[in-house]
């Protein structure tokens, strides 16, 4: 880590206030950033979303939270999803955040590997009518490369038609 890390209830704080501004019955997807290769074998320098960062304090890539306030499941109502890595990955790459140390540095309780996600979207999305996406559609902000969640948009519009989409400013 290149810092000293925040209270987790900064974080956990800024969670809540945002959670008071969403619609009833809303979702909330909140994405890292990518990852860009380099070369062969290099990535450039990684730089968290800033806002995933702000609502997580999860400074490392595939990273997902997700907030769903409304769940019947009081667990299910924030969950964070990280990077499972393995020894020979840890080697090449470095530590990474495992489920406990995402506990702590996040303030949330339920976290998942992020080969669960998929599983585990529809349990929450069903039980939601607004998903909201921090999709950074500012003009300035255009690139070639789409952010994540705009290239999610796409699949989760096409699997859930019904949901109704919104962008998380």
């Amino acid at each position: 880590m290149r810092y000293t890390p925040l209270s987790n209830t900064f974080f956990s704080e800024n969670r809540n206030a945002l959670i008071d501004k969403l619609k009833a019955n809303s979702l909330v997807l909140l994405y890292s950033s990518d990852e860009f290769p380099r070369n062969g074998d290099q990535t450039f320098p990684f730089r968290q979303n800033s806002d995933t960062y702000y609502l997580s304090g999860i400074d490392q890539e595939d990273t997902i939270l997700v907030l769903c306030p409304n769940h019947s499941d009081k667990k299910m109502r924030e969950v964070l999803f990280i990077k499972k890595v393995d020894k020979t990955q840890v080697i090449w790459f470095g530590k990474k955040i495992n489920l406990e140390d995402a506990k702590k540095l996040s303030g949330v309780n339920t976290v998942f590997w992020i080969d669960e996600y998929e599983k585990l979207l529809p349990k929450l999305i069903n039980k939601s009518e607004h998903i909201y996406l921090w999709k950074n559609t500012a003009p300035k902000f255009k690139t070639n490369v789409p952010y994540k969640a705009l290239r999610m948009e796409k699949e989760l519009q096409a699997s859930y038609p019904d949901k109704k989409f919104e962008e998380l400013a």
